[in-house]
């Protein structure tokens, strides 16, 4: 943390400073529905990465992680969808207030274990990865020169046997470097 703390400091401090919003990275909560699985929402995270190559278009690089458990009887069922995806980015950028849309694909890997510990105690486990689209959007709003808050939502597909479809709900902060 503290190393962070320096190199962001080192980067105020230098021309690089000068365009704010060259290079950006974010941190945020989601929930991501896994109705296939488990019912409800996931809770999990998201750090994605963005450089702005020419005017509103940047190439985005996300990764992401949320998990799910539920009960279902006397079996606890528990869920890890890890995600990576990468794509464009088009925003609408002005001084305050910011919409995006995007257009990301990649893998998704799904976890899935069973636990029971009632009678017999047994666990099983499958883990698979497949393909995702993913298309999404949001807005950004400026708290400081640098620092904007994050609101998105996207539409996930994952290219199973049976095509799943997610719903992500994202919400965080977006730290613009140079």
């Amino acid at each position: 943390m503290a190393a962070l703390a320096i190199v962001l400091t080192i980067l105020q401090d230098t021309g690089l400073a000068q365009d704010p919003g060259r290079l950006a990275v974010s941190t945020e909560y989601s929930f991501l529905s896994n109705t296939d699985v488990t019912d409800g929402y996931g809770l999990g995270w998201v750090t994605e990465g963005s450089w702005r190559l020419w005017n509103r278009f940047h190439v985005v690089l996300e990764v992401s992680r949320h998990t799910r458990s539920q009960d279902v009887g006397f079996i606890d069922v528990s869920t890890s969808d890890k995600s990576g995806v990468a794509g464009v980015r088009y925003a609408w950028e002005t001084a305050h207030v910011s919409p995006f849309a995007h257009v990301l694909v990649g893998a998704s890997r799904l976890e899935v274990q069973a636990n029971t510990n009632r009678a017999v105690r047994s666990t099983g486990s499958d883990a698979a990865t497949w393909g995702t689209f993913q298309i999404g959007g949001g807005i950004e709003t400026e708290l400081s020169r640098r620092i904007r808050l994050r609101i998105g939502a996207d539409f996930r597909r994952v290219f199973t046997d049976t095509r799943r479809n997610q719903t992500r709900a994202t919400t965080g902060i977006a730290y613009r470097l140079w």
